[in-house]
């Protein structure tokens, strides 16, 4: 086992925003003798359009102590709550899949018997469109503006667990800085 008791001087290899999340959350961890380096190239090619968003974003922000709000002005974040998948089986079949970032308020999610989902299961048995059990997905079809989804979120009865589209270079400069 890793005994890191008595480091001195730990260095990350690899910058970008796991390297950068990941020397912020070692100092969180370590005293602030121990030196924490980022080690990264000079020159880094991007490998895509430099978007991103996870579901434990904004947990992994608030563990760490960054003010959503700069990351939102830094990034040009933008609310994320789903993706939307059109002709994802191919073939020429017209069809669309939501995958919606689910959160807690969801009572056919919510309801469990002895892993049985009641509730979900008769939508299923109805030929119900799953993603319409979600209270925030009539904004999202209505493509509301990020003040109408605030305002959503902040009531907690969205049933939607946010997460934000945003620029990866310029999250990662707001972590570097």
């Amino acid at each position: 086992m890793l005994d890191l008791t008595n480091a001195k001087r730990i260095g990350i290899i690899g910058g970008g925003i796991v390297g950068w999340l990941a020397a912020i959350a070692l100092r969180r961890v370590f005293d602030v003798d121990v030196d924490v380096t980022v080690i990264e190239a000079p020159t880094v090619f991007p490998l895509g359009p430099g978007e991103g968003g996870s579901l434990n974003l904004i947990d992994t922000l608030c563990r760490n102590e960054l003010d959503l709000d700069v990351f939102i002005g830094e990034a040009g974040a933008t609310h994320k709550l789903g993706v939307l998948y059109e002709n994802w089986r191919g073939g020429g079949i017209p069809d669309r899949y939501y995958r919606m970032f689910g959160g807690s308020g969801i009572p056919e999610i919510e309801c469990r018997v002895g892993g049985f989902f009641p509730l979900l299961s008769a939508r299923i048995a109805a030929g119900e469109n799953l993603h319409t059990c979600i209270p925030g997905f009539e904004l999202i079809i209505k493509k509301a503006s990020q003040v109408e989804i605030d305002e959503l979120l902040a009531t907690g009865e969205s049933g939607l667990y946010p997460s934000f589209h945003f620029n990866h270079a310029g999250f990662e400069r707001y972590l570097r800085a």
